[in-house]
């Protein structure tokens, strides 16, 4: 309960910080119009139960996106996904790790002054890798991708607060099914109009 109080301390204290610096940097800030980086980081969680077994997913990354038009973004984001599942046939617990570099096309929607609605589907190759249990096998998989995000702008700044819908379609014959979750997220952006 100590760490994750310390925790949650030191992520108010970086958003403020952020918050703080960015309205000093540029008050005049203009989210999602043409020419405008925008540099973030997010993490997200999602359960999925299912018939044999249950699965736990917390994915995390940084991205960059750039708006070559107004309210249009192309973006990269590499992610990190570390997943627990609990067989109930056998009852036993494995873990992996995913690394799953993605390409992001989105539209930015602006409902007022400093709240935005960004829909942006995705597409990857994501590449799984067994943390548990004697199997050795790297897992390949096609990503799709649906991120919907509501955005809320101070300065340079932005926190979102997203859900993500994804499918893996497992590309191979051998290993595991693909799948599909839904995960909520939060994330922090910084942007600049160049």
């Amino acid at each position: 309960m100590k760490n994750l109080k310390s925790a949650a301390a030191i992520i108010s204290l970086v958003i403020t910080l952020i918050f703080s610096a960015s309205a000093i940097l540029n008050a005049e800030a203009v989210y999602g119009a043409k020419n405008t980086l925008e540099l973030n980081g997010s993490i997200s969680i999602s359960y999925t139960a299912e018939t044999d077994a249950s699965r736990t997913s917390i994915v995390t990354g940084p991205g960059i996106h750039y708006f070559p038009v107004d309210s249009f973004h192309l973006g990269l984001r590499p992610f990190l996904d570390y997943r627990i599942v609990y067989t109930r046939d056998t009852e036993e617990y494995t873990t992996s790790a995913s690394f799953t570099p993605v390409l992001q096309a989105g539209y930015v929607f602006r409902l007022s002054d400093n709240l935005f609605f960004d829909l942006a589907p995705e597409i990857g190759y994501s590449i799984d890798y067994p943390l548990s249990a004697d199997d050795e096998v790297n897992y390949r998989y096609m990503y799709y991708g649906l991120i919907t995000a509501l955005k809320v702008q101070a300065g340079n700044a932005l926190i979102d607060i997203y859900i993500q819908q994804t499918i893996k379609d497992h590309i191979s014959d051998e290993g595991p099914d693909g799948y599909y979750q839904v995960s909520l997220g939060l994330g922090f952006s910084v942007f600049f109009n160049m």
